[in-house]
C-alpha cells in the first residue's frame, strides 16, 4: 500500500479507501470497548498522532511554499495525487478553498448533466456541509435524477473530501421547451 508508485492512481485511490475503512472499523471496535479509560486513551492516542502528522504535512507544504518557482512542480505533483491530497483536505491544509473546489467538481460534470437536460447550482456552502439544487428532470426518470446525484456526489468527494454532506435542495424542473426546435423568447436568459 504505501511506498507505491504515485502514478498508480486506481491503486493508491482504493488502498487509501480501504485504510480509511480499516481505521474506522478499529475505532468502531475501541468505542464499542466497555472500558471507558481504554475508550479516552485512544482518543487521545488518536488526537496526538493526527496533530503530529498535521505539524509535519504543514512544515513540508510551508517548505515547498517557500521554494518559490523550483517548488512549484512538486506543489502541483502533490495536488494532483489523490492520497496527497485528500491528507491535505484532512489537516485543513489545502491551499485552496472549500469553495473552489466545490465549484471544480462541480464543472467537471456539467457537461455530462447538461446532456440529460439538468444542471447543477452551488446554493450555498454552510459550516461545511455543501447545498446544491439539481435544475431540470433528467428526462423524467427518477432513477436518471439519483444517478446525476450520485455522479455529483461522487466528484465532490474526489474534489472536497473535507466537506461534511451534500444537502439537495428542493429540485427545479426545467421550462418546458416545444417541440420543433423553437424556444419562446421569455425563456430565454431564465437560467
Amino acid at each position: 500500500m504505501y511506498g507505491e508508485d504515485p502514478s498508480a492512481t486506481t491503486s493508491t485511490q482504493v488502498s487509501f479507501s480501504r485504510a480509511m475503512q480499516q481505521i474506522a472499523d478499529l475505532v468502531e471496535q475501541i468505542e464499542s470497548s466497555a472500558e471507558p479509560q481504554c475508550r479516552e486513551l485512544s482518543r487521545r492516542l488518536t488526537r496526538t498522532l493526527l496533530d503530529v502528522h498535521r505539524e509535519g504535512l504543514f512544515r513540508v507544504w510551508s517548505l515547498l511554499e517557500a521554494s518559490g518557482k523550483i517548488g512549484q512542480p512538486v506543489r502541483e505533483a502533490c495536488l494532483a495525487d489523490p492520497l496527497v491530497n485528500k491528507l491535505l483536505m484532512l489537516h485543513d491544509l489545502h491551499p485552496e478553498s472549500l469553495e473552489t473546489r466545490v465549484q471544480q467538481a462541480l464543472a467537471k460534470v456539467r457537461l455530462h448533466l447538461s446532456s440529460h437536460g439538468a444542471e447543477v447550482a452551488l446554493v450555498t456552502i454552510e459550516d461545511e456541509a455543501v447545498h446544491l439544487r439539481l435544475i431540470g428532470d433528467c428526462d423524467g426518470c427518477h432513477s436518471a435524477t439519483q444517478s446525476m446525484k450520485q455522479m455529483v456526489e461522487d466528484a465532490l468527494y474526489d474534489a472536497a473530501a473535507d466537506s461534511s454532506t451534500v444537502v439537495w435542495e428542493a429540485a427545479v424542473a426545467s421550462p418546458a421547451r416545444p417541440s420543433g426546435g423553437f424556444v419562446p423568447i421569455e425563456t430565454l436568459g431564465k437560467r
